[in-house]
């Protein structure tokens, strides 16, 4: 039997978005980001139980969103424009060992959403 699990994070990060009226000025948004990963339960000594593959996933989704806090997005992902499918693209190709990862984007009264899988 395969148990999944998630880890979160949140960044906040801008860009310049050329071309599209009203936001052809740098501007900033939220974005919120949750990875999981699925495989077998593992028990461990004291009676712990994980799933397969997960040690030190918080803490490397942790160090990517503090390299992306705070910063520009257009410097950070070159070439590429910045929305939730390519940053969520992004997050795959540095976490190779995880499943999916899905990212949330706020602005105003709308938000952006992305999934990405490996399969």
């Amino acid at each position: 039997m395969l148990y999944a699990r998630n880890f979160h994070a949140m960044f906040d990060a801008g860009h310049l978005t050329l071309g599209v009226p009203g936001h052809d000025r740098p501007h900033g948004h939220t974005f919120s980001v949750v990875v999981g990963i699925e495989g077998p339960m593992l028990a461990e000594d004291g009676g712990v139980r994980r799933v397969a593959r997960s040690d030190g996933t918080q803490e490397r989704l942790d160090a990517i969103c503090a390299e992306l806090d705070g910063r520009d997005l257009d410097a950070m992902m070159p070439g590429s424009f910045p929305v939730p499918e390519v940053i969520a693209t992004w997050f795959l190709e540095r976490l190779p060992d995880v499943d999916f990862v899905e990212i949330t984007m706020g602005w105003r009264k709308e938000v952006g959403w992305a999934r990405r899988t490996k399969r």
